[in-house]
């Protein structure tokens, strides 16, 4: 036997429908900002680092980095560790 949906019924399940799609679309507009926001820092991390590259900075940075990362013996602490932890 098939029960007939009363109006309240009915109404319920459509405002319960129609909750749904206000929350889907809620989260769409969400992702969808946040998607947004990572395509515009991707691109800025791409402008800066072809600017970084066009002036040479960026090797110099690499090359300061280098240096104070030997000179405060974290390449040696590095080394121990992975000889201690037996990686390889």
């Amino acid at each position: 036997m098939v029960k007939k949906k009363t109006t309240l019924e009915t109404h319920c399940q459509s405002e319960f429908s129609i909750g749904q799609m206000e929350d889907n679309k809620s989260n769409l507009k969400l992702v969808t900002d946040e998607v947004s926001k990572m395509n515009k820092d991707a691109q800025m991390r791409a402008a800066i680092n072809q600017k970084l590259i066009e002036t040479g900075e960026r090797e110099r940075l690499k090359e300061l980095l280098r240096a104070k990362l030997i000179e405060c013996g974290w390449k040696d602490q590095l080394k121990a560790h992975c000889k201690d932890n037996d990686f390889k």
